[in-house]
């Protein structure tokens, strides 16, 4: 279904039937329970202690799989000149913009709307979005200042990434580098866009989903929007779940795993599930990084993980490639999409 991006024109009066969500998909409909919203952990990666960070990470990530980092180690000048050269891609003429269209999803880079099929329902969810390549990063000619702030945003945000990964492996049992090479050798960026929205209860900026890769950095420039599906059976207490906001901090970054993360902790790590509402009140633009294996890689439990608990792997080992054409024509949903990795 072609649609005309949200960006191109001026403000919507109103949200056009396409993009109606069906009653049982909008946001008030919404997974209820008797849990108290938490913070958002903070997971502090300056110093040199790595066993105390490490043990943090594994913490967030055992009871939310959503966590924000401080002292990360990517300048603030670098983040806000990524962020004016992302929102100077969305206000550019319709014109100018849509040199970059494409449905093709292996483009890049790419704009489009988003577009989700799935149980034989297919609508739009307010969203616009530029895809970007991280290795190497790929970008378009306009604007001009996109790639001079790519770049160096990319490295950093990589590095960040990849120190998470080593200290994750560590708070696991398992070797430093475990999660190296083709593991994470892969990586894509998401800038995301999403325009005011005249009625926020009828739409979303995305459904709910969890990400496909192994861990997913995130910049946003207005706080709001993201929310995780928070279960009650970890530490925060409570019961049953239900959808709470994900704020962090100024400067922070937000980091989720996802379900190649699950697969190689054999389920000691959760695929955090989240969403985007929509807001009336402004525009909001966000950068998601994904760190991935590559198309080719074996991924599977790590056997130490196995061995050392005593217990079966949970999950079939699998090409990355193979699943990622599963997870996409499965719209992300993570009950179908992890179907395809448990044994």
């Amino acid at each position: 279904m072609a649609a005309e991006p949200l960006s191109n024109g001026a403000a919507h009066q109103s949200v056009p039937g396409r993009y109606i969500l069906p009653v049982h998909k909008r946001p008030s409909y919404s997974a209820n329970g008797k849990v108290a919203p938490p913070m958002l952990p903070v997971v502090d990666l300056g110093g040199d202690d790595d066993g105390r960070i490490a043990e943090e990470i594994i913490r967030a990530g055992r009871e939310f799989g959503f966590f924000q980092v401080v002292n990360h180690g990517v300048p603030e000048e670098v983040m806000g000149a990524m962020m004016r050269a992302a929102e100077e891609f969305f206000g550019l003429p319709a014109n100018e913009k849509m040199a970059y269209y494409s449905t093709d999803g292996k483009q890049l880079p790419r704009f489009h709307t988003s577009v989700r099929n799935g149980a034989g329902e297919e609508f739009l969810y307010w969203r616009d979005c530029l895809k970007l390549g991280c290795h190497p990063p790929e970008w378009p000619d306009n604007p001009r200042g996109l790639g001079a702030a790519l770049e160096p945003y990319t490295a950093a945000v990589m590095a960040a990434a990849r120190r998470v990964l080593r200290l994750t492996a560590i708070g696991l049992g398992l070797e430093e580098g475990h999660f190296d090479g083709s593991l994470s050798g892969s990586g894509l960026m998401n800038v995301n866009h999403y325009p005011p929205c005249p009625d926020p209860s009828l739409t979303l900026g995305a459904g709910p989903h969890c990400d496909p890769g192994l861990v997913t950095v995130l910049m946003e420039n207005v706080g709001g929007g993201l929310q995780m599906l928070l279960h009650g059976d970890g530490d925060a207490g409570g019961g049953g779940v239900m959808w709470v906001d994900v704020d962090a901090a100024p400067g922070a970054l937000v980091l989720n795993f996802g379900h190649q993360m699950e697969v190689v902790s054999n389920g000691r790590l959760r695929s955090a599930e989240h969403r985007v509402v929509t807001s009336a009140r402004g525009a909001r633009t966000s950068l998601a990084t994904f760190v991935w294996p590559e198309p080719g890689c074996t991924v599977a439990p790590a056997q130490e993980l196995v061995l050392a608990a005593g217990e079966g792997p949970l999950y079939k080992p699998h090409s990355y490639g193979e699943f990622l054409g599963a997870y996409l024509a499965e719209g992300g949903v993570k009950e179908a999409a992890m179907a395809h990795l448990k044994h």
